[in-house]
């Protein structure tokens, strides 16, 4: 298993950064939720960043690519439509400090949930190469030939064909590499929690609040798996 804190709500966060940056006016909570929000409407994975970055270049920004704020305003992503969730594959992009912030709570201050990202982030097609090459070779082909996405920015639009594309273009395509994105796959946790749940060996897994007290989330290492 590995991990990686490159995902929505560091997406959110530099969102949040970079609009800042170009004049607009962003401090509250309530303005994160809008910019989160127009993130996940208008924000895609672009197939060819050089391509998209020229047209931009040349007709600027389309009023609908815009997001549509209560008050009929739009807001502009301009670059960031298709170069933010470039932040998935190459986490260099990050603006500043921004992969260490937090949601903002007042104008003035941040939320202590979602705690700061501490070592450096690794990018999503690294970390599934690192995965891939850790285990046994005898499933490395098998491990490739089913890719599955989930989780929320999994969600953004082209998704499944830039990864699909960037793999095949690592290692080639015999055997073939295939990714696949279920239409469902924003509640994929969820679905597979409860699914778990309902299993016969379940109540061997729990945990007690008292053993997680005394011991801390590594107790659920020696539970549940």
């Amino acid at each position: 298993m590995r991990t990686t804190n490159v995902a929505g709500n560091l997406l959110t966060s530099d969102l949040f950064h970079c609009l800042k940056q170009k004049g607009y006016t962003l401090s509250t909570e309530k303005d994160w939720d809008l910019v989160n929000t127009a993130k996940e409407q208008c924000c895609r994975v672009s197939v060819n960043v050089e391509e998209d970055n020229r047209q931009l270049s040349e007709v600027g920004p389309r009023i609908e690519d815009a997001y549509t704020l209560p008050d009929d305003e739009r807001l502009f992503l301009f670059e960031y439509q298709f170069m933010l969730p470039e932040r998935l594959f190459d986490p260099s992009l990050l603006e500043g400090d921004t992969h260490r912030a937090a949601r903002p709570s007042t104008p003035s201050g941040y939320a202590t949930t979602n705690p700061p990202c501490q070592l450096a982030p690794s990018g999503w097609l690294e970390l599934m190469d690192n995965v891939v090459e850790n285990s046994p070779p005898v499933v490395q082909d098998d491990l490739y030939g089913s890719v599955v996405l989930g989780g929320g920015t999994s969600m953004l639009r082209d998704m499944e064909k830039r990864i699909q594309k960037e793999l095949v273009a690592r290692r080639g395509n015999n055997p073939p590499v295939r990714c696949v994105a279920f239409p469902e796959r924003a509640v994929a946790a969820w679905t597979g929690g409860s699914v778990w749940s309902c299993g016969s060996n379940f109540a061997h897994s729990c945990t007690t609040k008292a053993d997680y007290d005394e011991n801390g989330p590594n107790i659920i290492h020696r539970t549940a798996f």
